[in-house]
């Protein structure tokens, strides 16, 4: 498949991919079945690219962001300036507040937006089984840190050289 480059470096295929998505979804969202949402996002991955510095964090839906997630996402908002929540389940209102100042964005809800965010992001932390949201294969650039609860964080620090913590 050949590609033409134009003055803006954008190619014409990619170009003309992009408004034809933009003039689709519409009527492919909302999709209620979560299989479709899948289908949808594998065929995505394959065409979004992953963007450097772009952090985006994913609570499965009914688990609030809590424990492990919220205390690795409360940091890297301090340093991080491409930072994107998604979460389909009600939020602490002073958290959503101080995340916002920090300037992270907040998705909410299935559409394009979220899911270009969660695709072309290259860090993807999680705290539950990837495909909750919507990665379904390992993609060149992208990072996916898993902070569920029965992963060996907790005891980390011990592991240090010079840790005093049993």
């Amino acid at each position: 498949l050949m590609t033409t480059v134009n003055a803006t470096g954008t190619s014409k295929l990619a170009s003309a991919l992009h408004g034809l998505l933009q003039q689709c979804m519409d009527a492919l969202l909302p999709i209620r079945r979560r299989s479709n949402r899948v289908r949808l996002a594998s065929l995505l991955d394959l065409f979004v690219p992953v963007r450097p510095g772009r952090w985006v964090f994913v609570s499965r839906r009914g688990v609030p962001i809590t424990g492990n997630l919220r205390a690795v996402l409360d940091e890297v908002v301090k340093q991080e300036k491409d930072v994107a929540i998604y979460c389909e389940s009600p939020l602490d209102a002073a958290a959503v507040a101080a995340w916002r100042l920090a300037g992270a964005r907040l998705l909410t809800g299935f559409s394009l937006r979220t899911l270009y965010s969660l695709l072309s992001s290259e860090t993807v932390v999680v705290s539950h089984p990837l495909r909750k949201a919507y990665i379904s294969r390992r993609k060149k650039g992208r990072c996916v840190i898993n902070v569920w609860h029965g992963v060996a964080l907790k005891r980390i620090e011990a592991l240090m050289p010079g840790s005093t913590t049993r």
